[in-house]
This record gives structure tokens, sequence and C-alpha cells, in this order.
């Protein structure tokens, strides 16, 4: 989930917001495999690096944030329903996307047996 997390934040800020190429390895991989890509190629990775790879994603992401004008600084790119996009709409849709899986690893952390973080 960390890796997915960290390729959506580059997809949408990165991307989307600023128009700019997706870093490698994730340049090659097409929007509708990227789901799957995302999860997957993490197999390998040590828990160190995908932390690595989602703080570096939020601090570019929060930089590409940050050099907009106002929450309704259009997206350089469409979305992928091919509509215009603003900032406040990539960050609602980032922040839907983070709850999403923070509830996932809730269940996968209840289910194995593992205490609630508080």
């Amino acid at each position: 989930m960390v890796k997915h997390l960290s390729f959506t934040e580059d997809r949408w800020f990165q991307h989307k917001l600023l128009g700019l190429e997706l870093p490698v390895p994730r340049r090659s991989v097409d929007d509708r495999d990227a789901h799957e890509w995302s999860f997957h190629s993490a197999d390998n990775d040590s828990a160190e690096e995908l932390l690595g790879l989602y703080v570096a994603a939020r601090e570019l992401s929060r930089t590409a944030t940050a050099a907009c004008a106002s929450m309704d600084t259009l997206a350089a790119l469409l979305s992928f329903d091919k509509k215009p996009v603003n900032l406040r709409w990539l960050l609602a849709d980032m922040i839907d996307e983070t709850a999403r899986h923070s509830g996932h690893a809730d269940l996968i952390r209840d289910a194995l047996g593992r205490p609630p973080v508080r």
C-alpha cells in the first residue's frame, strides 16, 4: 500500500498537476496497469525503501502544492476521465485515497491480532 500511495502522490501532483514525467520506473507503467504494478512491484522492496519512496513523494507533492497560486489552480493535465481538475480536487482525492488505504491497513493489522495504533 505504501508504494501504491507514493505512486499516486507522484501521479497526481508531479504528473497531472505540474505536467512532469513520472519518475523512473513509474514512467514505463501504463495508467491501466498502475494499480496492480504499485502493489506487486513492492514484493522485493524493504520497508525502508518503501517508506523512503513515500516520504520523497510527499515532499515533492508539498513543494508542488506550495507553488500553486490558489486552490483553484488548474492541473496541467486532465484527470483520468478527461476533465480539468484543480488543486482542491487533487488534494481531496489524495486525502480520500490515503484514508481508504489506512482503513485497509487497520483491517490487516486486526486480522493479524496486532493491537490498534493510537
